[in-house]
């Protein structure tokens, strides 16, 4: 078996690699996901939202994650990061716990859940769309 020298490619992908797990481990012991994430349709920013609110991130016509918890009175932040012009709602199913109405590519839309249980929710525009928000006390 063969060596190579360790070079400035292997050290920036190294790099590269310590950040995502980094990342993905911190937003593992943190009540706030990420505000930045990669996604397949490009690198997708978060715009400004509250402090402590968990983000839901749009992307390729997915709730990600697809089961969010949270605490009740609580902000979740759902961000379109679809890389074309797809308008989104995200809608709970019964009961109108929340509806965000339309949120368009590159926005967000914050909404504060009360009570407890879970909620089902679904994209109004695109009903083949779901998710689920678990209100913990």
């Amino acid at each position: 078996m063969s060596t190579r020298p360790f070079t400035r490619r292997d050290a920036a992908a190294l790099s590269a690699i310590a950040a995502v797990v980094v990342a993905a481990v911190s937003a593992c012991f943190s009540d706030r996901a990420p505000t930045t994430v990669d996604v397949s349709t490009g690198n997708c920013v978060v715009p400004p939202v509250p402090s402590g609110a968990t983000v839901v991130f749009i992307s390729n016509f997915n709730f990600a994650p697809p089961t969010a918890h949270v605490k009740s009175g609580s902000s979740v932040a759902w961000v379109n990061c679809e890389a074309t012009a797809v308008p989104h709602t995200a809608t709970a199913d019964a009961g109108g716990r929340f509806d965000t109405g339309t949120i368009n590519q590159g926005k967000v839309s914050v909404q504060t859940v009360s009570g407890t249980g879970t909620i089902p929710y679904h994209c109004a525009i695109h009903p083949s769309m779901k998710a689920t928000v678990i209100v913990d006390p």
